[in-house]
């Protein structure tokens, strides 16, 4: 009895090295990417797939070589062992609580007592995990570059300065029409955390000021309602509806690229009506700019209530008639928010080089600063025409920041818009009757 109970444990027991335990046949294996494998091998891999946000099992079988259908016979057999929980309803993998900042804990470079204060710094200041990682890969660049050390650098003000020049010079060697912006936000963001700080005539001087004086000098970018009107034909012309809406939306909400890919049906109220009963509409977006405590698919940010006009609200039925998803305006629902950011990331980017590609077609009826914004920031480019438009329709800065979501009125009046031609000639005309 003892030899035979002796045989059955050593055909169906536990393996010792398996991080998650299962029954099986000894001779049981997978195939992981191609290759035979045991279980104990591909399990922990689909296990960390899904600490890390990813959950669909389409991706779950694309990162480990295997079909949806058989990915799916893995997932369901790691439920029935504990080692992932499925949704009871929908079988679909719920991803456990894991800290967003778990990454920091397997990057070298994080681990630096100088980096780390900063990373600290970042998390109680609610910086998103995203932005922080942008941060610190950035940073790490300007190290590597001029193989230079953070706690030299953090050492001194002096130091400080010494560092960002060494790297501004050999930055612009290598790509002299490179901008920096990108850089000088990481770096300043760096040394700030160690009570680095300028003063901005001093940061100015050093490339390191706190006013964002090279943004200012597209205040007023905008597209003639002749320009827009082209650019909407070309795109339907195309036959690309999604485009078209994506076009329309970004024109009539001010919304910034990741607000818009984000955007949820249940935040569009088709049903809403003025005080005296007649046809409304609005919507809501979720900006992460300004981080208020309201999360959406993960992010840290502020839903922002628009009122946009009627036509777009027709439009708007259209789509959702067309495009099939039932949560989100421009994807599928991936079943958990790190994948729905990724995707809404993705989206973000494809609209903006589809857009870049007709504004390239009116380049030639555009002024200098406006085609060069253009193709830097296509998608952005919408904001700066919407608040124009505002502003050449009488609209005051304080209106517009309050209609459309800018946090202070000041950034639409130096950032964004210009004193419109017709108040200038109002202004003018005031003018000239004043007698001295």
């Amino acid at each position: 009895m003892t030899q035979k109970r002796a045989e059955i444990s050593k055909k169906v027991g536990h393996y010792k090295s398996s991080k998650y335990p299962f029954s099986q046949t000894k001779k049981a294996k997978l195939r992981f990417h191609g290759k035979k494998a045991k279980k104990e091998k591909v399990y922990p891999v689909i296990k960390d797939l899904v600490d890390q946000g990813i959950t669909n099992i389409t991706a779950l079988g694309e990162n480990i070589g295997r079909s949806r259908k058989q990915t799916r016979r893995y997932i369901n057999d790691m439920a029935r062992l504990g080692i992932v929980k499925l949704n009871p309803e929908t079988r679909t993998v719920l991803k456990e609580n894991r800290s967003e900042y778990a990454w920091l804990a397997d990057n070298s470079f994080a681990k630096i007592p100088e980096i780390s204060k900063w990373m600290d710094d970042c998390i109680a200041r609610q910086v998103t995990p995203h932005t922080m990682y942008q941060y610190m890969t950035t940073v790490r660049y300007i190290f590597n570059k001029i193989n230079a050390s953070p706690k030299y650098a953090v050492s001194s003000k002096k130091n400080a300065i010494e560092i960002w020049t060494r790297f501004i010079v050999a930055r612009r060697k290598e790509k002299p029409d490179a901008g920096t912006h990108g850089f000088r936000i990481s770096y300043k963001n760096f040394i700030a955390s160690h009570e680095i700080i300028f003063l901005p005539r001093m940061g100015k001087t050093y490339g390191l000021s706190s006013a964002h004086d090279n943004n200012a000098i597209y205040a007023g970018v905008s597209l003639s309602s002749d320009i827009i009107s082209d650019i909407g034909k070309m795109i339907l012309d195309d036959g690309d509806f999604a485009l078209y809406v994506w076009w329309r939306i970004g024109l009539r909400t001010g919304g910034r690229k990741s607000a818009i890919a984000t955007m949820l049906w249940s935040r569009v109220y088709f049903d809403e009506k003025n005080e005296d009963g007649s046809e409304s509409f609005k919507l809501e977006q979720h900006e992460t700019k300004d981080p208020r405590g309201q999360y959406h698919i993960g992010a840290n940010g502020e839903w922002k209530t628009k009122y946009p006009p009627l036509d777009l609200k027709k439009l708007l039925l259209e789509w959702k008639s067309k495009c099939g998803n039932p949560k989100f305006l421009w994807f599928r629902d991936n079943g958990s928010d790190y994948e729905n950011r990724i995707r809404a990331r993705k989206i973000g980017v494809i609209m903006s080089k589809k857009l870049g590609t007709y504004y390239e077609k009116v380049s030639d009826r555009v002024d200098p600063l406006t085609y060069q914004y253009m193709r830097r920031m296509p998608s952005h480019l919408m904001r700066h025409v919407l608040a124009q438009h505002m502003k050449e329709a009488s609209f005051t800065n304080e209106e517009i920041a309050e209609s459309f979501g800018w946090r202070t009125s000041d950034i639409v009046g130096t950032w964004y818009t210009k004193t419109s031609e017709k108040k200038r000639k109002e202004l003018g005309r005031r003018g000239s009757k004043v007698i001295f």
